[in-house]
């Protein structure tokens, strides 16, 4: 009769453990470097930019960060001088962009060609060497899955269907950086797009895109693209990827050119200079809280997984099963940031399993 108030109980200490030992570290931290803190919050407030805010209190605070390193990044991720700052790109820099459209006239399609445009603009005063290729999944040879599994058991390498995603992957592989575009189909991606996201379901299991920045586009008639951008922006999070931006354009069912050229002259230009500005500054060496957390529920549930399955090998094989591993790749994360999200994921973990 007690022991489930009794197990209650001991979740409920656990909750409310996790929840108030990081906001007691960080109350310490701000009792001790409290002043400088103020300072510097309220410049990014005034200056307009709430973004830096929690920016600039990990600024302040990482020389105290760095004596909670048990708990947050690892000293191989941190340590100075591992990762080296800002680079400029002297190998060519690859963009690959994948349109999950049929029609290479479409809306869909001109827009990437109008951000491509741009691209090889913005790459050409830099001086960076590009290729910008771009992948019409509509004529690639994408086969429905099977539902069969074997990809998450025997290995991708193992699947049944023989088609364009072992190429389409390769070339993933190869680019610093991805651009997915779909129109918008009964309020979700294409269905050649959903095919290619389903074919690559193995990648939620074993992210291999970590170190990739991308962009996300959507077009639509006149109805909303939250919920396209949505879809795929869980796939390429849940791969690895860092999601460097998105935008969705209502476009009508198909814009003449001169018209599409005058209405969106501005967007295509803004799509690339995130994009290539991404790359070049290296952007996924900082990840998201959101990557992070999600990170941590990985590797716990993981660390359950049977000794003998492909996961688990794979996991072990990336060291990622560490327990002392934040993310998949080395990475300049705040350490406060880092930490806080280890503890959200470990919660999250915690209450749904």
């Amino acid at each position: 009769m007690n022991a489930c108030p009794a197990r209650t109980l001991g979740v409920l200490r656990s909750v409310v453990f996790l929840v108030s030992t990081p906001f007691f570290i960080l109350g310490f931290m701000l009792a001790v470097y409290g002043k400088q803190v103020g300072a510097s919050v309220i410049e990014a407030a005034r200056v307009d930019r709430p973004r830096r805010v929690f920016d600039e209190i990990g600024r302040v605070l990482k020389p105290a960060g760095r004596a909670f390193i048990s708990l947050g990044a690892t000293p191989e991720e941190i340590r100075p001088g591992l990762i080296t700052p800002r680079r400029r790109f002297r190998n060519l820099m690859h963009i690959l962009a994948m349109v999950g459209s049929c029609r290479k006239r479409g809306n869909t399609a001109r827009i990437v060609q109008m951000v491509e445009a741009q691209t090889q603009a913005l790459a050409a005063r830099h001086n960076v060497p590009l290729e910008f290729e771009t992948l019409y999944l509509g004529d690639s040879d994408i086969r429905p899955c099977l539902g069969c599994r074997v990809c998450f058991d025997r290995g991708e390498d193992k699947c049944p269907l023989k088609d364009d995603i072992p190429s389409i992957r390769a070339k993933m592989d190869a680019a610093e950086g991805l651009i997915l575009a779909s129109p918008v189909y009964v309020n979700d991606v294409s269905g050649v797009a959903k095919n290619w996201i389903d074919r690559l379901a193995y990648l939620s299991h074993r992210p291999a895109l970590a170190g990739k920045c991308a962009y996300l586009i959507a077009t639509v008639a006149g109805g909303p693209t939250g919920h396209t951008l949505q879809t795929m922006s869980t796939a390429l999070r849940t791969w690895g990827c860092k999601l460097v931006g998105q935008a969705g354009y209502k476009m009508g069912p198909l814009l003449p050119h001169a018209e599409l050229e005058s209405r969106y002259s501005q967007e295509p230009a803004r799509v690339a200079e995130r994009l290539f500005q991404a790359i070049v500054r290296q952007e996924y060496l900082r990840p998201s809280f959101f990557s992070l957390v999600m990170f941590k529920i990985q590797q716990l549930t993981w660390q359950r997984e049977a000794p003998n399955s492909l996961d688990y090998a794979y996991w072990q094989g990336q060291g990622w099963l560490n327990p002392a591993r934040t993310f998949y790749i080395a990475h300049r994360a705040n350490p406060i940031k880092v930490t806080l999200a280890r503890w959200v994921g470990a919660l999250i973990f915690r209450l749904v399993t």
